[in-house]
This record gives C-alpha cells, sequence and structure tokens, in this order.
C-alpha cells in the first residue's frame, strides 16, 4: 500500500518516514514488497507493486550482485 507502513514498525514515526522519503520501497523477508512512497509509486505510472517480489519489479544495477535478502543483509551490515 502507498503511504503505509507495516504494523511492526507502528513504534517509528510512520508519517515523518513517509514525508521524509516519498522514493522508498520497503520489503519483508521473503522479499515482497510491502510499502512504496508516493514519489515513487508515480514513478512507476501508478503500477500496484505491493505484494510483488522485489526482483519481479526492479532490477539491481549496483553492485553486481543477485538480489537476495542474504546478499542485501551483507550490504548493510558492511556500512
Amino acid at each position: 500500500m502507498v503511504g503505509h507502513l507495516p504494523d511492526n514498525l507502528s513504534s517509528f514515526d510512520a508519517d515523518l518516514f513517509l514525508e521524509l522519503f516519498p522514493f522508498h520501497v520497503l520489503f519483508d523477508r521473503r522479499s515482497t514488497i510491502v510499502s512504496v512512497g508516493s514519489g515513487l509509486q508515480a514513478a512507476l505510472q501508478d503500477a500496484d507493486v505491493v505484494g510483488s517480489p522485489v526482483p519481479d519489479v526492479f532490477t539491481l544495477i549496483r553492485p553486481l550482485m543477485e538480489f537476495s535478502l542474504k546478499n542485501v543483509s551483507c550490504l548493510l551490515i558492511s556500512w
């Protein structure tokens, strides 16, 4: 759903997050998109991507690796 954060992020100020990151994409452990920002949704020409697997919607160009939760987690840990 556009402009909505998952319930497990309820302690986070969702309105502030949505305002600060209009091009966000949130996905769960199964790599399923659970939320996209309003700016990104507009760029996608209002295609309904929530509920879709991330690799079906986006192509990871950099870094050169397959999109997987394990690879994304490794990137986050290395920062």
